[in-house]
């Protein structure tokens, strides 16, 4: 039986993949805080026990989803972003040379690391530039996963993910779970940009490209996303015609240091991995209102 290291199991993608893999023939080890069990190791990202954890189970494949995510928080803790995101890949992949034959999937940020002035839809061939420490500490911890895995004869895939979102039960952050918030409670909601999007990417598509990566590396960035550029106030829009309550939202100026436009190619995924998104924005909404 093939062994996977989930880290980051406890957060909202990792709580989602540990469930689809509950079905599947694999012993599944995690790393997480916010879990317990003779599986889970509950040390930092970034310390010696870590190493000694991942070096003693051998996985076959570790599934990286660790990290710090909020953009804005990144602008005044920067180094805790770089040493979790970036220093705390470093760690996880100087373990994982320690086992023969490994495979390493890395969850990179898909909205993040390229230059949002470049024209959209964004492929993996665009050019980076990421206007957030977050996107420079994802950006830069792919760097180190191409290198290491290269030099260390691991196995690897980037998986860029766009604006995950999901179950609103279970998920407490994001935009899209901020707007759900604010109607719910009948509060105005603030939209940065009349023109401001994000390619959102339903938890169930994201996770069913992890499995697919499963024993299917691609030695490469591969773009996870609908490709479809939906604006936050039509975004804001539906969730309140679903939840059949008022729109009360103000559209102000753009934040600075944050990506106005988002919408990612999704073409390599279908190429390499069979991937492509099953579930359109309107329905993952409605999905993720249903799940109350």
């Amino acid at each position: 039986m093939k062994r996977l290291l989930v880290t980051g199991a406890g957060g909202f993608i990792g709580r989602h993949l540990l469930q689809a893999l509950e079905y599947l023939d694999y012993e599944v080890f995690t790393l997480s805080s916010k879990l317990i069990g003779e599986r889970n190791c509950t040390s930092d990202i970034g310390s010696v026990q870590t190493r000694e954890f991942i070096e003693r189970v051998s996985p076959n494949t570790l599934i990286h989803l660790a990290g710090c995510m909020d953009v804005r928080q990144s602008h005044t803790q920067s180094i805790d972003f770089h040493k979790v995101n970036t220093g705390g890949t470093l760690n996880v992949l100087s373990a994982l040379k320690s086992v023969s034959n490994a495979e390493f999937i890395y969850l990179n940020s898909g909205g993040a690391i390229y230059d949002c002035n470049e024209n959209l839809p964004l492929n993996e061939k665009s050019r980076l530039g990421p206007i957030s420490p977050y996107g420079i500490s994802k950006m830069a911890a792919e760097y180190y996963t191409a290198v290491i895995c290269k030099s260390s004869g691991i196995n690897w895939t980037s998986l860029a993910v766009s604006n995950c979102y999901g179950d609103f039960a279970t998920s407490t952050s994001g935009v899209m779970w901020n707007f759900y918030d604010k109607i719910r409670n009948n509060e105005k909601a603030l939209i940065f940009g009349n023109q401001t999007s994000r390619d959102f990417i339903y938890i169930d598509d994201v996770v069913n490209a992890i499995l697919m990566t499963i024993d299917n590396p691609t030695f490469q960035r591969v773009n996870i996303s609908s490709n479809i550029e939906s604006k936050l106030s039509f975004v804001y829009s539906e969730i309140a015609t679903k939840l059949r309550m008022e729109s009360n939202f103000e559209i102000v100026n753009a934040l600075e240091n944050e990506v106005s436009r988002s919408q990612l190619d999704n073409s390599l995924a279908l190429q390499l991995l069979g991937w492509f998104p099953k579930i359109s924005v309107e329905d993952g909404i409605g999905l993720s209102i249903g799940g109350q």
